[in-house]
């Protein structure tokens, strides 16, 4: 099934992206409006979801210590019934790494 990118306004006008996995873009812009979002824009994924090597490509540019102290917090978070996504930007906070930094907030648009 295809995944689209969007942009979209929440309730309170604040802007908003991320994916949807649907079969049309009409369809992807009911979804969006079942959660309350207005849709904005919307652009098809040309890889077609997730690639594990690009991923785990991204982390090559991390210290092992980075990703040691991440995964060490997020497990922390999630045991403590934190949802992932809200997990996942409240640790893009507490990294130092401008670039890890980025590859967390990409992370947590896309889950």
């Amino acid at each position: 099934m295809p995944i689209f990118r969007y942009q979209a306004q929440d309730k309170e006008g604040k802007l908003v992206a991320g994916t949807v996995e649907a079969i049309t873009e009409a369809q992807a812009a009911e979804i969006l409006e079942s959660h309350q979002l207005i849709p904005i824009k919307f652009e098809e994924r040309a890889d077609g979801g997730f690639n594990l090597d690009s991923f785990l490509q991204r982390f090559s540019r991390i210290t092992g210590k980075e990703m040691v102290i991440f995964f060490r917090q997020l497990a922390t978070l999630v045991n403590a019934q934190v949802r992932i996504v809200s997990a996942l930007r409240i640790l893009t906070r507490q990294v130092e790494s401008a670039k890890f930094r980025a590859l967390i907030e990409e992370i947590a648009s896309e889950v």
